[in-house]
C-alpha cells in the first residue's frame, strides 16, 4: 500500500477516484487547485465529500490559478458547483489546458510520473446502471448531471472516472472492454 497526496479540482470523476484510493490506499492528504472550481470552492467540495463518505483525509487548498497564464473560466460538466454538470475541446486534455506549465513541470520533474491519457479513461467507462448497483447514495448523486450530460452530448449513459487511472496505476492492470482495439 503507498501513501499519497491527491491533488485534484475534486469534478465527480475525481470523486469516484478518491473514494476508491480511500479503500486501497493510505491518503497524507488532498491538496485542491482550480479547474472544475475555483479552489475554494474545490476545498470545500474536497472536505463535503470526505465528510459525506466517511474518508479521514485533510483537505488542504492549493493554487487557485495556472502558473503562467491567465485563469478561464471554470468548466460546468460536473454541475456549477463542481460535483455534479463541459469541457469540450478535442486539441487537449482538460487538466493540462488549464495549466499547461504546471503540467510541464510535473512531467519535466524528477518524480516517477504515470500518465493515463483521457482516451484511454474513456475505454473504460463506469454506466447508470453501474452506478445504481454501487447503491452508494452520495456517489449516485453527484453523478446525476454527469451521466445525463453524456445522455444529450455523447448518446450513451455512462462516464469515464478517474479511479481506473488510480487502479490501473497500482495493481498495474487496466482492463479494456472487449471492443477495444488496445
Amino acid at each position: 500500500m503507498r501513501t499519497l497526496i491527491i491533488d485534484t479540482d475534486i469534478g465527480v470523476d475525481d470523486a469516484f477516484a478518491l473514494a476508491y484510493a480511500a479503500r486501497t490506499q493510505r491518503r497524507l492528504g488532498i491538496t485542491t487547485v482550480f479547474g472544475n472550481v475555483a479552489v475554494g470552492q474545490a476545498v470545500k467540495n474536497a472536505r463535503l465529500f470526505c465528510q459525506k463518505m466517511a474518508i479521514e483525509t485533510e483537505a488542504y487548498r492549493g493554487c487557485s490559478r495556472p502558473l503562467t497564464q491567465r485563469p478561464s473560466t471554470p468548466a460546468t460538466l460536473h454541475g456549477e458547483d463542481g460535483l455534479g454538470d463541459a469541457f469540450d475541446n478535442k486539441f487537449s486534455e482538460f487538466n493540462i489546458w488549464k495549466d499547461p506549465h504546471a503540467a510541464d513541470q510535473v512531467l519535466k520533474s524528477a518524480l516517477k510520473v504515470v500518465v493515463i491519457p483521457l482516451d484511454v479513461t474513456h475505454q473504460v467507462l463506469v454506466t447508470g446502471d453501474e452506478v445504481q448497483r454501487l447503491n452508494q447514495p452520495v456517489l449516485s448523486a453527484i453523478c446525476r448531471p454527469y451521466l445525463a450530460y453524456s445522455l444529450a452530448k455523447e448518446g450513451f449513459v455512462g462516464m469515464a472516472v478517474d479511479a481506473d487511472a488510480v487502479r490501473s496505476h497500482f495493481f498495474q492492470t487496466l482492463t479494456l472492454p472487449a471492443h477495444s482495439n488496445q
